[in-house]
């Protein structure tokens, strides 16, 4: 949906947040399509990067995988980040 920035009603937006809005512009906005147009914030980023390194970590051993790690030591960095991967860069990681 487009809408010519003199249409909107003056004041604070009553509806904010990450991915309500795909398109911002002085004189418009373009909102989001549902359900995003609804979304209030910003979706949880380290959550999903986290169950994609959990799902991965299951799929290549098994989901007892977690039953044998020691995370008590590990910073986020560690935990999220450090895999087989962490050294490819550009054409590498395709």
């Amino acid at each position: 949906m487009v809408v010519i920035k003199k249409s909107l009603p003056g004041g604070v937006p009553f509806q904010t947040g990450g991915g309500t809005a795909r398109l911002v512009s002085p004189d418009y906005v373009v909102w989001a399509g549902t359900p995003d147009k609804f979304e209030a914030g910003t979706p949880a980023i380290i959550n999903i990067i986290a169950f994609a390194q959990a799902l991965k970590l299951s799929g290549k051993n098994g989901s007892d995988v977690f039953k044998s790690y020691d995370l008590t030591n590990l910073s986020v960095i560690d935990i999220l980040y450090r895999d087989e991967f962490e050294n490819l860069s550009g054409a590498e990681c395709i």
